[in-house]
């Protein structure tokens, strides 16, 4: 099962981080430890066995990004496409953001508790 914590670490051009994601009914929520936010929303392709959606990174004034896009005076957004595989067992994806390329590796924590 898709839904459940993980841990996504990600390297970009100049550095690299990692962040807490929650993925639940097609719903992402998370945080990194640069203080970004990260909403997002996404479906499981059975056919093609991928996930497929779209993230949105709300960065805090100051924090530079791993693509080595200068760190704005502000609190800025970008919106990306997410194309993943529907078993993230902690194979290394690239993604494409509006600032450049980042590799992802997705690592599941827990899944969700029954009811």
């Amino acid at each position: 099962m898709l839904d459940g914590f993980y841990v996504v670490f990600y390297t970009g051009k100049v550095s690299s981080g990692f962040a807490m994601i929650v993925l639940r009914n097609g719903i992402v929520a998370g945080a990194d430890v640069g203080g970004g936010l990260y909403d997002g929303k996404y479906t499981v392709n059975a056919a093609k066995q991928t996930v497929e959606g779209t993230m949105r990174l709300t960065t805090p004034a100051g924090v530079s990004l791993v693509t080595g896009a200068p760190a704005s005076q502000q609190v800025s957004t970008q919106e990306f496409p997410l194309s993943l595989p529907a078993e993230l067992n902690e194979q290394t994806v690239q993604i494409q953001t509006p600032t450049g390329p980042v590799n992802l590796k997705f690592k599941k924590i827990r899944d969700f508790p029954a009811a």
